[in-house]
């Protein structure tokens, strides 16, 4: 005759607030392992936001590629028609910055009529 042995389970309590029931640790692991089982749902929930944005990101074409020369003169026309808009905070910063371009221009119209009139 062959004896069986009893398993020994550490009794232990619940860690939850107002509950004092101890249970044993073996039983309640089996428990939540059959309660998964029977609850898990095979289909799964699609969020339509991603697949939205999915559909925008493979509907975008490819840019062509263009020529050097192309590209050089893009952007030069892009630079001459862009303009930063002014934040209030920095007019000052930005009057002294103009008053310093405007001296180079003066300098520089200087020369340039020294050399035409060397021309003439």
């Amino acid at each position: 005759m062959t004896t069986r042995k009893k398993i020994t389970t550490m009794k232990t309590t619940k860690k939850f607030k107002n509950t004092n029931e101890k249970t044993t640790k073996k039983r309640t692991t089996n428990k939540k392992k059959s309660h998964q089982l029977t609850t898990k749902k095979k289909t799964k929930k699609v969020n339509t936001m991603k697949k939205k944005k999915v559909n925008t990101l493979k509907k975008k074409k490819k840019k062509k590629k263009t020529s050097m020369t192309k590209t050089m003169e893009t952007k030069t026309t892009k630079r001459k028609t862009v303009k930063k808009k002014e934040n209030k905070n920095t007019t000052m910063k930005k009057k002294n910055n103009t008053m310093k371009k405007e001296e180079y221009y003066y300098y520089e119209e200087e020369n340039y009529k020294e050399e035409y009139e060397d021309y003439k």
